[in-house]
């Protein structure tokens, strides 16, 4: 090859480098171009008018409000029904338990404090079973009063709820008086 040849091929060379480095440097500029178009239309799209309202969904008119005013009312803020239950909780007058060692008996029998309570709560039991089934008390034998125990589970305000109102029904229907225990899990309680 002579040096002719090699100052041709190098020439040759460094214009395909060039026209390769503008293609290249063509097509990434179409592409900032084609992003820049895309941002420009982006920012002038308008977001679609759509409404949504409780009526939207067959719910009444103030729904949210009453949604609201449940919130405020389970929420533990000063004043709510959720805080004056947990400051009652709290307090040993109107639960003298709190302040009670508790024990666990270990055993195949009742503990004497358990048969005493069952003997008490009998002749509760026994009233309302009486009331509940129209008939006097004296017709009632001690030995036919069920143990009845209702129990409620949960893991939420729902199921507190849906407990509470279990129970109101049973005291509106005069089943709870005819009640001897109750247990609850979680929050059902």
């Amino acid at each position: 090859m002579t040096a002719e040849d090699e100052v041709y091929s190098r020439k040759k060379q460094s214009e395909q480098a060039e026209a390769e480095a503008n293609m290249e440097k063509g097509a990434i500029d179409r592409i900032k171009s084609s992003i820049s178009d895309l941002h420009t239309k982006i920012t002038t799209l308008e977001p679609p008018s759509i409404k949504l309202s409780p009526e939207t969904f067959g719910l009444p008119p103030h729904f949210m409000d009453w949604v609201d005013k449940i919130r405020a009312e389970v929420s533990f803020a000063p004043g709510s029904v959720s805080d004056e239950i947990w400051q009652e909780s709290k307090d040993p007058v109107r639960n003298p338990e709190i302040e009670v060692d508790a024990r666990v008996w270990i055993g195949n029998e009742f503990c004497q404090e358990e048969l005493e309570f069952q003997k008490r709560r009998r002749k509760f039991t026994k009233r309302g079973l009486a009331k509940y089934l129209g008939v006097k008390e004296s017709e009632i034998d001690e030995r036919d009063i069920p143990t009845i125990a209702v129990a409620g589970s949960g893991g939420g305000y729902r199921a507190m709820l849906g407990t509470t109102g279990y129970f109101k029904a049973m005291k509106q229907a005069g089943l709870f008086d005819c009640v001897t225990y109750m247990a609850g899990t979680s929050s059902s309680r």
